[in-house]
Order: structure tokens, then sequence, then C-alpha cells
């Protein structure tokens, strides 16, 4: 509510009714936050949750090549691929590719499989 009451006094002194800030001013504050700043502050710790995504952008350049179809995650990070040298950044990296359909995991063959179609022309995701 804080935020709400300094926004509404900001609102009163700039409409020109300062001094006790009326019920209608009160009205248009609470809107703007809960219609507008709270949807807006949201979705920017959503991506903050992700974290830094450049590994998993130089994991996927690798990746679209075209030399590799089937990886396992140590192989991410024993061998460094995209600057990725340890266990957790890789783990964090596939999520993210695996969440885009980059990759799958293969149970049975306890690998991460490459969607071949990321190597189209114009494939997004």
């Amino acid at each position: 509510m804080g935020l709400t009451a300094r926004l509404a006094g900001i609102l009163s002194v700039l409409w020109g009714e300062p001094g006790v800030i009326s019920e209608a001013v009160m009205a248009r504050a609470i809107f703007l936050v809960k219609a507008i700043l709270e949807p807006h502050a949201k979705r920017a710790w959503r991506v903050g949750e992700v974290g830094d995504i450049s590994p998993a952008l130089r994991l996927a350049k690798r990746l679209r090549e075209g030399k590799v179809e089937r990886f396992t995650r140590r192989e991410v990070y024993t061998r460094e691929w995209g600057g990725i040298t340890t266990s957790e950044e890789a783990g964090r990296a596939i999520e993210l590719l695996e969440k885009a359909g980059w990759v799958v995991y293969d149970p049975e063959a306890r690998a991460y499989l490459v969607n071949p179609r990321i190597r189209e022309v114009g494939h997004a995701h």
C-alpha cells in the first residue's frame, strides 16, 4: 500500500489537487498499481529468475552447427562447449534449451538428443 499512497500523493499534486488525497485520486492510483505496475514488475522478476542465458545461447550456437546429434551433460562441461565449465552451468543451459524444444532427454541412452529442426533456416525454436 505504500507505493499506492505515494503514487496517489504525486498524482494529487500533478493534477492540482494538493492537500487531502481525494477518493478519486486514490482510486486512480490503485488502478495504476494493480493494472500496470504490478504486472510489469512480475514479468521483470520472472526474467530475473531465469538468470544469465548466455551459456545456453552459446551452447545453442554449438548445437546448431550440426556436428552434434546427441550429448551428455558431462560432455558439455568437460569439453567446455560454449565456454561452459561446470556441471551446474551445463544443467541450467540444457534446461533452457530443453524448454525451448532444442533438445530432449533420452533416458535409455542417458543423453540429450538434438532436435534436427534447429538447423533449418528460419527456425527459431
